[in-house]
């Protein structure tokens, strides 16, 4: 059951943000770009020309579509399209390893690309990696945005913004943290599973478009940093984070 309180105020938010421009909601969310994260590499393989600007999350879906348009897929797109994930996702850890274990979850995500495999199949497969050693420095938070942007946005993004706002809402441990709040390796499948029903119930709860909507809407965006620019209202920045504010430190606003 959704907790009524907590379901009120993210309904306000999602009211608030609405009024915002779609370009202003998309500059919330961007770190940097594909060729710059991937400078710091050193393998003996280039990927496909990766982008040279910071691209937000419609960006990114977009790109990922065109550059795979092509067929048969060539593996640097493959690869390129991974790293352009790990680059918005503003991935910082352990990114020589995960790039070295690359073969270990290269073939899941061309099934994901190809539409050969399920969200919650490919979730399976990431965690079997994980859980062997094979696949280093990826965890759930970051081997469920492949899964959503590769895949067919069935499957989300479960990071500890999104899990603690599943968390919050249905006022129990749909995704297991840890003491930091951050997603846990033991989260399985089911646990996968639980969270993807969770967010499309809230889907209809608010009436929103798409499950993506919804995990975008509790994603939200930091309350600590403002990436809209300095010419763009405070007042707007107020609104794409209130909801992440309301699950960090329980402040309505």
């Amino acid at each position: 059951m959704i907790d009524q309180v907590v379901l009120a105020f993210i309904k306000k938010c999602n009211d608030d943000i609405k009024t915002i421009p779609r370009e202003i909601r998309d500059k919330a969310i961007v770190t940097e770009s594909g060729a710059k994260w991937f400078k710091r590499i050193k393998v003996d393989w280039q990927p496909y020309l990766l982008s040279k600007k910071a691209l937000d999350r419609h960006q990114l879906l977009n790109h990922i579509k065109n550059i795979t348009a092509k067929k048969p897929i060539e593996d640097q797109v493959v690869r390129a399209c991974i790293i352009e994930i790990f680059a918005w996702g503003g991935k910082r850890f352990h990114n020589q390893a995960t790039i070295s274990s690359l073969k270990s979850y290269e073939q899941v995500c061309r099934d994901l690309i190809e539409n050969k495999i399920t969200a919650i199949n490919a979730y399976k497969v990431f965690y079997n990696a994980q859980k062997t050693g094979e696949m280093k420095g990826l965890g759930p938070p970051f081997f469920t945005k492949l899964i959503c942007f590769l895949g067919d946005q069935s499957g989300l993004v479960m990071d500890q913004w999104t899990a603690r706002s599943i968390n919050k809402l249905f006022d129990t441990e749909i995704v297991k943290l840890n003491k930091y709040n951050l997603v846990t390796p033991k989260n399985n499948s089911e646990n996968y599973s639980k969270f993807l029903q969770c967010v499309g119930q809230l889907q209809k709860k608010l009436s929103l478009g798409s499950l993506m909507e919804t995990e975008e809407l509790i994603f939200s965006t930091s309350y600590k940093k403002n990436k809209l620019g300095k010419n763009i209202s405070t007042k707007y920045h107020k609104s794409l984070s209130a909801w992440r504010r309301y699950v960090d430190t329980g402040e309505t606003f």
